[in-house]
């Protein structure tokens, strides 16, 4: 057998997440801000955030305060952020970040991981169902009896070398978990919304968890080496190996055995999951079922390439080579009551589903293959291209930045203009209300003033305005129409309007009646008979007092008509 090296393109497939660990995942308020349906990733590094209060920043951040930070940073956002992604949901829990290289700052597929997904699939392989002599060993011992111990020296998988693979980029996918409701024999399939609210309708909030993915459809190539060479020699050195015959048949017949292998341990696993999700169907499982379907047709019957799951939200079956049980629906049973935490729930009832391109489906499945045809130069110049797209990237993004910034202050600039000519507008007809106020004119003037109102509908000086034109016209009003009561009142003949109570009252009516009627001219004779009348009808000791009121007498009917009247009373 010789070391072989292969150069494979990895093709995603499904939503591809490699947790870069708890410790670097972006947290709300300090890590990232959420605003108008984008996440915004902070970095601190950049010179903008230099211009911030450093004390309220402080606060803000203590408090993992995002409404803070984002009225903080106003209309430098972008120039404040590493990177923004579209929000697939709203949510302010932790988000889920990447495995990034460390230079180039792009996303990565570490070879341990895929080596990880890989070593299931071998041990499946390998192994075989479960053995009822083991059910009482640990996994440790499980795993050392199929694979060797570095203490006799023959670990298998020291020779399969799996190398990284960098990836172009990254997008924010929104995760639910579908979970299993109910108790003893009845289980149904719903969406978990929090502690133990599960329910059969899906919502994408509520106990929901975005990560940061690599989207279907992207591309990235790496290295698998099998050294076969190395290994001949450890079966010459450790000829009692386990699984030997299996473990040589597959370093003898190199990539095409291992697709083989692995397109085994999917087909199996894909077949179990549609069993348990049609079995436990509820709202929108059927799009999940889909897409199993359309991952079991992928898988070649010739193995020149293979569809492997892997990363996060493989699950408890995929992560542990799926060889324990032959179904999900039944087998797994039920916690035992020495765990205290589960007691009472189904085993392994749990999956991690996304939601891309409004298609829900399980996370984590790519293609393998082989670059056939030069490999090496592959390889070479896809590294290039990723150093050259972060290069182009962060010249894009300076740019970016630059020319957000710069539409940024136009847009404040015209908005100012707008403002300052909408101002302009306001008070040109604020001053015309205020002069047809001052002219008493209340219905134009608060016709112009509500004009202005629409104009800029925040300013208070139009409110006040109106409202006190708006009194002063109803007082106005109300005194007309007092007047016009007055004047209709006056009308009538003298002799109606008097109603004697008092000399004072006589007098001062009479005056009233000839003021509204023309003046003295309008009085007479029928008048002078009214007054008299009206006199006499009063007290004896009002009518008496006649002779003092000569003076009133004369400013209400003139000196002629009052020397009459005082005389009818000599």
């Amino acid at each position: 057998m010789d070391n072989k090296r292969y150069y494979i393109e990895l093709e995603v497939l499904t939503p591809l997440a490699v947790g870069a660990g708890n410790d670097n995942d972006w947290i709300c308020g300090v890590d990232y801000v959420m605003k108008d349906r984008k996440v915004y990733i902070l970095d601190m590094e950049r010179e903008v955030w230099r211009g911030v209060d450093v004390g309220r920043l402080a606060t803000a951040f203590a408090n993992s305060d995002q409404r803070a930070i984002i009225n903080l940073m106003g209309n430098r956002l972008e120039q404040a952020s590493i990177r923004i992604f579209d929000a697939p949901a709203s949510t302010t829990n932790a988000i889920k970040a990447f495995m990034r290289t460390q230079f180039m700052d792009k996303p990565v597929v570490p070879g341990s991981s895929l080596k990880g997904a890989i070593r299931s699939c071998l041990f499946n392989d390998f192994h075989g169902p479960k053995r009822q002599d083991e059910q009482r060993l640990s996994s440790n011992v499980i795993n050392e009896s199929v694979f060797g111990t570095m203490t006799a020296g023959d670990v298998f998988t020291r020779f399969i070398h799996v190398g990284d693979i960098v990836m172009p980029d990254t997008c924010l996918v929104n995760t639910k978990l579908f979970n299993l409701r109910g108790q003893g024999n009845n289980w149904y399939g719903g969406w978990k919304h929090g502690g133990n609210n599960t329910t059969a309708r899906y919502e994408s909030t509520g106990f929901n968890t975005l990560y940061e993915c690599v989207a279907p459809g992207q591309k990235g190539i790496g290295v698998i080496d099998m050294v076969g060479g190395a290994y001949e020699l450890l079966c010459a050195k450790v000829p009692s190996q386990a699984y030997l015959d299996k473990k040589r048949e597959l370093m003898q017949g190199g990539l095409t055995a291992l697709f083989h292998i692995i397109n085994n341990t999917t087909r199996q696993y894909l077949e179990k999951e549609r069993v348990f999700f049609t079995t436990f169907n509820t709202d929108r499982v059927d799009e999940i079922v889909e897409k199993i379907d359309e991952l079991l047709q992928l898988i070649p019957a010739d193995d020149s390439y293979c569809v492997m799951k892997m990363s996060a939200g493989a699950g408890f079956h995929s992560i542990t080579g799926d060889w324990q049980y032959h179904d999900y629906c039944n087998e797994p049973g039920m916690w035992p009551d020495s765990d205290r935490r589960n007691h009472g729930k189904k085993m392994f009832k749990s999956r991690k589903i996304a939601e891309y391109d409004s298609r829900l489906q399980q996370m984590g499945f790519v293609i393998l293959r082989e670059i056939a045809t030069d490999g090496e130069a592959a390889y070479l110049q896809h590294l290039e291209q990723m150093k050259l797209s972060e290069a182009q990237l962060k010249a894009a993004a300076v740019e970016a930045a630059r020319k957000a910034a710069e539409e940024a202050e136009r847009r404040r600039q015209e908005e100012e203009a707008k403002r300052k000519a909408l101002e302009g507008k306001y008070d040109a007809l604020m001053t015309e209300a205020k002069a047809f106020a001052d002219a008493k004119k209340w219905d134009e003037a608060i016709a112009k003033a509500q004009e202005a109102a629409v104009l800029m509908p925040e300013r208070d000086e139009h409110i006040n305005l109106i409202n006190s034109w708006t009194n002063l016209k109803a007082i106005e009003m109300d005194e007309q129409k007092v007047k016009a009561a007055d004047a209709e009142k006056f009308k009538a003949p003298l002799a109606e309007v008097l109603k004697p109570s008092s000399l004072g009252n006589v007098i001062g009516t009479t005056k009233k009646w000839v003021e509204r009627n023309g003046g003295i001219d309008a009085f007479g004779e029928p008048e002078l008979q009214a007054l008299f009348d009206a006199v006499s009808s009063l007290p004896n000791k009002e009518r008496k007092k006649i002779g003092g009121k000569r003076s009133d007498l004369i400013k209400a009917i003139g000196e002629h008509w009052t020397e009459r009247l005082l005389s009818k009373f000599a």
